[in-house]
């Protein structure tokens, strides 16, 4: 009877490492091998993928329940917010060196009117990012998705937005992270009748956090090996994820960084 990731909890496993990221308060934790090892078997995962290091790691379950981050309860089944599935330490990984635009990012210009209008979604993503962090950024992006009625395109109909988006880089006077270029494409398509996904990976060696775009079945306007190098730790929209949060009851990070590890929580490793 494994036990849950609280409502605000998605996870995912990298090269035996879990991953969870804590939705409200902005942040991600990182779990030793150790840990990760300790713990697996109370989240029904397959011990045989982690180092069995137990042994000073046997008090890890009661940290994680209360950091709030594991409920005390039990389950019949595993917990579908937590993604099991972890790349290959072969496969998986991408450069420390982050995330930046394509080399031809700036081949094609679309129509000036296009840059306009995908300039106005950038502003908006930037500007719940830095208000509300994530939160505010799916917020934002389950609004325009609620607003029409949308279909997943094939992968050609969103180069002339992608297009317009990098353009529109150029001209925001701030610089975009991989999570605000994202949610604006998500906005730029959504008013053009085109549904997207917005899915974040992460690793653990280094930490490392990223934001894409898919269609339904395939990346657009990123590299196609993102899941490759990365173990999904969410994918929106999302059934297990409910917005907006309560924020009589939660406290929101404000940061401007939308992605901040923490790792081990202050775990012993």
């Amino acid at each position: 009877m494994p036990h849950h990731l609280m409502p605000n909890i998605f996870g995912a496993c990298f090269s035996g490492q879990i991953i969870v990221l804590d939705m409200i308060r902005d942040r991600y934790v990182v779990l030793s091998h150790g840990q990760s090892a300790a713990v697996a078997p109370y989240l029904g995962l397959d011990s045989a993928f982690f180092e069995a290091k137990i042994a000073s790691n046997t008090g890890i379950l009661q940290k994680l329940v209360d950091a709030d981050l594991v409920t005390a309860q039990t389950f019949s089944v595993v917990d579908p917010k937590l993604n099991s599935v972890s790349p290959s330490p072969q496969m998986g990984g991408m450069s420390a060196n982050g995330w930046k635009l394509a080399d031809n990012a700036f081949e094609h210009r679309p129509a000036w009117r296009w840059i306009a209008r995908a300039l106005l979604d950038l502003r908006a993503a930037h500007k719940s990012a830095a208000k509300q962090g994530l939160t505010g950024v799916l917020k934002r992006c389950s609004q325009a998705i609620g607003q029409n009625e949308l279909r997943f395109g094939q992968t050609e109909e969103y180069t002339p937005f992608v297009n317009a988006l990098n353009w529109a880089c150029l001209f925001y006077p701030k610089p975009t992270k991989c999570l605000e270029w994202s949610a604006a494409l998500t906005l730029v398509c959504a008013r053009a009748g085109l549904a997207s996904k917005l899915i974040i990976g992460v690793q653990s060696f280094p930490f490392y956090a990223h934001a894409w775009s898919e269609t339904d079945h395939a990346i657009i306007g990123d590299s196609t090996l993102r899941r490759e190098e990365l173990s999904v730790i969410l994918e929106f929209p999302t059934p297990l994820l409910e917005l907006p949060y309560d924020r009589a009851r939660h406290r929101l990070s404000y940061s401007t960084g939308a992605f901040n590890a923490k790792p081990g929580l202050g775990f012993n490793a």
